[in-house]
């Protein structure tokens, strides 16, 4: 992540795989603007959990996040990613549908 190169890994619950990448990602996306990180997460509960690894690893920054996972509204997706977040955590098919 530090070198700038995208990120693919898999392990057990609890080993640390969030952390891994979400500390070394929040430290070089400094304080810029507009949207600069795209996790995509299978389902909305992963999504969700990488999400608030990310706002509790991310506390004292300035960097803003968007969680986008169908279930729920449009409206405060659309704010989010129009204001552009610094990091968006979201689901394939939530993703998509944004994009169309």
């Amino acid at each position: 992540v530090l070198e700038g190169k995208d990120v693919i890994g898999a392990a057990q619950t609890g080993t640390g795989k969030t952390a891994a990448f979400a500390l070394p990602t929040i430290s070089k996306l400094g304080s810029h603007q507009g949207t600069r990180c795209l996790i995509l997460e299978p389902t909305r509960e992963l999504a969700a959990q990488v999400y608030d690894s990310f706002q509790d690893y991310g506390k004292g920054t300035d960097l803003t996040y968007a969680l986008i996972h169908g279930g729920v509204g449009y409206g405060a997706q659309n704010e989010a990613l129009e204001q552009g977040a610094d990091v968006v955590v979201a689901t394939p098919g939530r993703l998509l549908d944004h994009m169309s």
